[in-house]
């Protein structure tokens, strides 16, 4: 049997988004995928603070 991943994307690196990485990081089978951000660079900062190996997390500043 196959094991899949569920992959969540966040809306605004705040510090409750901290709070959800953090139970999604500890999660089996989840990964974050995708950080929405009005600014690019405290996007960028959240998405290199929980990417991992094998799991980049992409930082977006774009609703489309």
């Amino acid at each position: 049997m196959t094991s899949s991943v569920f992959s969540w994307a966040l809306v605004g690196p705040g510090r409750i988004a901290h709070r959800f990485a953090q139970a999604v990081h500890a999660l089996p089978d989840t990964r974050l995928s995708c950080v929405l951000g009005r600014d690019a660079q405290r996007a960028q900062s959240f998405a290199s603070q929980w990417s991992e190996p094998g799991n980049s997390v992409i930082a977006t500043t774009d609703w489309d």
